[in-house]
């Protein structure tokens, strides 16, 4: 467990790749399922329980399936396993890390909100950062490249949870 959340803390400072993820089903399903898990409880902040799970849910879907669409359509399909491992448990590491942020800030529009939503926003950031170097070593493609793939997958994800959230509240006052 302890070289697992090591592993993940390296590959957050850029210091590890996705191929030294452990290449296990075990170690694939159990980021997924902390990275979903984790997922609900930051939603819990701003989204009512079941609409938390159903978000969570979805965005964990739509990011496994675009990471697996572009491993295959650049034939790549033996590295699905480690880069999944990767992206959610980067994701779920930096989850953690925001969930004090998240849950410490009470009203955005107190004084210090515009300092929490600064780091929130260098938290985005730092995950766009980590999923682009993954992308990198993952489809054997520039920097640069893997930053806008998971810059792409971002705005899909945010998209996607953000036009849901407002389908799931009209559902709920109706």
């Amino acid at each position: 467990m302890i070289k697992w959340v090591n592993y993940f803390v390296r590959l957050c400072f850029l210091k590890a790749q996705p191929e030294e993820a452990p290449f296990s089903k075990i170690a694939q399903y159990t980021t997924v399922l902390v990275y979903w898990f984790l997922g609900v409880i930051l939603l819990l902040s701003t989204q009512p329980y079941v609409s938390s799970i159903i978000l969570s849910f979805i965005q964990t879907v739509i990011f496994l399936f675009l990471t697996s669409l572009v491993l295959w359509i650049k034939n790549l399909p033996e590295r699905i396993n480690q880069t999944i491992t990767a992206l959610m448990g980067t994701g779920a590491f930096i989850t953690f890390v925001a969930l004090p942020i998240v849950y410490g800030t009470g009203d955005l529009s107190s004084t210090g909100g515009s300092l929490w939503m600064l780091i929130a926003i260098v938290l985005l950031l730092w995950q766009a950062i980590i999923s682009g170097n993954i992308f990198r070593f993952a489809l054997d493609i520039p920097y640069i490249a893997g930053l806008g793939i998971a810059l792409l997958f971002t705005y899909m994800t945010f998209t996607v949870t953000f036009r849901l959230m407002r389908v799931l509240a009209f559902s709920a006052g109706s």
